[in-house]
């Protein structure tokens, strides 16, 4: 699982060969944070054959007045 930094154009590795099997989750937590900005993305790669989906939770944390969430 990588982090997509778009104004670095950098990839991050934020996990290395985990193995997920089918109807299992994990949970990175421990104090774990990054923070992302408009237009990183949150990249995962599936072994060769499979597939995979991601369902991911954020906070959101707005840094201005000017910012609207909907």
């Amino acid at each position: 699982m990588y982090w997509y930094d778009a104004s670095a154009n950098v990839s991050i590795e934020i996990l290395y060969q985990y193995n997920l099997t089918a109807k299992a989750f994990l949970i990175i937590d421990s104090g774990f944070y990054f923070m992302m900005d408009e237009k990183d993305e949150l990249r995962a790669i599936s072994e060769t054959g499979s597939s995979t989906t991601i369902v991911a939770s954020f906070e959101i944390e707005q840094r201005s007045t000017v910012q609207q969430f909907s």
